[in-house]
């Protein structure tokens, strides 16, 4: 702990790509992990990214084959706002997260593709991004996909109103409904 990470990954940009979705920083076992070809973007076990997705476009994606093929076929490309950061707790929260380095790529993905939709994984990316990159003014936060944002999402006024009209919803299913909203 206390270590300088690197960040393992490049950004995943198709060739395609209208849609960017920007994260924080992979977990610590996909750091550690970083030569296990199937460690990748939000596959961290408290993260339900690739279940919301699973769910949004009624399709498996088990694999990093089967995620790239899917974020080809919508059009969508990831990366993170950070390239190296500090750990100052045991933990994947991104309020742990100190000594950071920014993502410089960020504005040459947006610029060099048709990239017309924006969107963060959580309030922390979307307060560094405005600060960094103050020239895009387009972009929209998504609900958290880490497990850990469940009882924030659940007191929202989105989510309150949400439950009102879907009374056997959850967390998980009312993200599902928003990424499908904003993603499809």
């Amino acid at each position: 702990m206390n270590l300088i990470e690197k960040h393992p990954f490049d950004s995943f940009i198709p060739d395609n790509a209208t849609k960017l979705i920007i994260g924080s920083f992979p977990g610590m076992d996909q750091v550690a992990n970083r030569q296990n070809q199937e460690e990748w973007y939000y596959t961290t076990k408290n993260n339900l990214f690739w279940t919301i997705l699973s769910e949004v476009f009624q399709t498996e994606v088990n694999t990093r084959k089967q995620k790239e093929k899917l974020l080809s076929e919508q059009k969508i490309a990831i990366t993170d706002i950070l390239t190296k950061v500090r750990r100052t707790e045991k933990s994947n929260l991104d309020k742990y997260l100190t000594d950071m380095e920014f993502n410089k790529s960020i504005a040459s993905i947006i610029e060099n593709n048709k990239i017309d939709k924006l969107f963060f994984t959580s309030k922390f990316v979307e307060k560094h991004f405005i600060r960094e990159y103050p020239q895009f003014k387009f972009g929209i936060c998504l609900p958290s996909p880490s497990q850990a944002a469940n009882r924030s999402i659940s007191k929202t006024m989105d989510y309150k109103i949400y439950k009102q009209l879907n009374p056997d919803g959850n967390t998980l299913k009312y993200r599902v409904d928003c990424y499908k909203k904003l993603l499809s």
